[in-house]
């Protein structure tokens, strides 16, 4: 698994039309912006892998594959079901680079490039890199780069063998795979009074995940650390009406604070592109008021979409909200997009921005 560094700055690989992508799993482990800004890692909370079976293409949420989708690659352009497209701008057995393609035709706006890496080179990668996190030497704490992916609906898993009425409990598990694919070492912290009724179900639930990972490639003897946070309510309420179970889970979350986490689903990775291509049309025909209020919406959807953010800028400005603007325009030069550092230091020399 020898890969040089220097080649995941290339952007032109030999494109073979007969690469067979079939039993092969891509990560995601750099994306551009339309300017060409990279687009910090620490951007984003979970992981994209695909992973290629038959005709199939399972696409990870949150280091989980629970869908299974069918795609088709024509031109060099992949689509997923009819309707989420990418262009494959190179292709070798180890980097694929693609871009997006919005689904408004002729919109520019939302064109990310996106490098991803075989997960047969990633360890290596990291490793020469030097981004590969172990301890001990032979623990990889998983991350959004190197992790196992459950094969299957963790969430689902999780809650048809989770039995307690809690009305809001707020976990931070850790556990092992061995190699072997045993599960062993697990760890569960709760910021609420969890009994050890509960907590010993947990650890019930975690260990019968076993042989349910699919597992990167990593030489042998290395096993792999894996964390999660869950916020659990089999109680919740909305407006006074019992809505039922609710929960959420975050993967390689480092903190006790689940109420905090950003999950997005498919779908409101779906809706999240409906409301922001609205939002482009409304901006194109200079109904910006209304503008504003869609990408609002995609940023309380996603509060990092530099997308977003940047053309609610647009958007403010030119209602003469310079202020607004330019605060949006600080936060994308701190996120180091270019367009947005560039229009800050035109704009807003002399603008106060609230901190």
């Amino acid at each position: 698994m020898k890969l040089a560094l220097s080649l995941l700055f290339i952007v032109t690989c030999i494109w073979s039309f007969s690469q067979n992508l079939d039993n092969t799993e891509w990560v995601q482990i750099k994306m551009f912006g339309k300017d060409g800004s990279e687009i910090p890692s620490n951007q984003n909370q979970t992981s994209l892998k695909f992973l290629f079976k038959g005709d199939s293409i399972l696409r990870s949420n949150n280091e989980q594959y629970s869908h299974r989708e069918t795609y088709v690659i024509n031109n060099n352009i992949l689509t997923i079901e009819n309707s989420t497209k990418f262009k494959i701008d190179s292709l070798s057995d180890e980097i694929m680079i693609i871009t997006d393609i919005p689904n408004i035709q002729n919109n520019q706006e939302k064109q990310n490039t996106r490098l991803l890496l075989n997960t047969d080179y990633i360890f290596d990668y990291l490793r020469r890199s030097k981004q590969l996190n172990t301890t001990a030497d032979s623990i990889i704490q998983s991350d959004i780069f190197l992790s196992p992916t459950f094969d299957g609906n963790f969430n689902n898993f999780f809650m048809s063998r989770f039995n307690f009425n809690v009305q809001n409990e707020e976990l931070f598990c850790s556990f092992e795979i061995l190699p072997g694919d045993d599960i062993s070492n697990v760890k569960i912290k709760s910021n609420q009074s969890a009994s050890g009724t509960e907590l010993g179900l947990i650890k019930r639930i975690i260990t019968a995940t076993q042989s349910r990972w699919i597992i990167p490639p990593v030489p042998y003897g290395y096993r792999f650390n894996v964390n999660f946070a869950a916020n659990i309510s089999n109680n919740a309420n909305f407006k006074g009406v019992n809505i039922g179970s609710q929960y959420s889970f975050l993967f390689h979350a480092d903190s006790l604070n689940p109420r905090q986490m950003n999950i997005l689903s498919l779908n409101d990775v779906a809706k999240e592109d409906d409301t922001f291509d609205y939002g482009v049309r409304l901006m194109k025909k200079e109904k910006y008021d209304k503008a504003i209020g869609q990408f609002q919406k995609c940023l309380k959807i996603n509060p990092r979409d530099t997308d977003a953010l940047y053309n609610l800028a647009f958007c403010y400005q030119k209602t003469g909200n310079t202020e607004s603007a330019c605060e949006l325009w600080k936060e994308l030069k701190d996120m180091g997009q270019r367009d947005g550092e560039r229009l800050y230091n035109e704009n807003c020399a002399e603008q106060p921005v609230h901190n």
